[in-house]
Parts: C-alpha cells; structure tokens; sequence
C-alpha cells in the first residue's frame, strides 16, 4: 500500500487578495477602531475645509 501524499492533491496556499486582507481587517475588532477614528478625523476635515470655502466666498 502506497502510504506517500500524492503531488497532484497536495494543498495550495493562495496569498488573499488585498480586498480580501482588508475585509478581514475591518472585522477584527482593532480593525474596525482604528477605521472608525479614521473616517470620523477625515470626516471633520472634510468639514473644516468647507467651512473655510465658505468663509472665503462670503469675505
């Protein structure tokens, strides 16, 4: 009996896409912390800089 792992079923290890490794990410618990202090910083420059347009046009 041929006890040896056939080389044609050995398994494969395929490297994740980088979608794949950041939707991994985001459900880690310090992945979605750290995403969700990123998109609150940005989103209060988004705001600052439109209340700075908007200071510019009114002067």
């Amino acid at each position: 009996m041929n006890t040896a792992p056939d080389k044609a079923h050995q398994d494969v290890k395929i490297k994740p896409s980088r979608g794949q490794r950041f939707t991994t990410w985001i459900q880690e618990p310090f992945g979605s912390v750290m995403f969700a202090s990123v998109a609150t910083i940005s989103s209060f420059g988004f705001v600052l800089s439109g209340m700075w347009a908007i200071q510019a046009t009114l002067n």
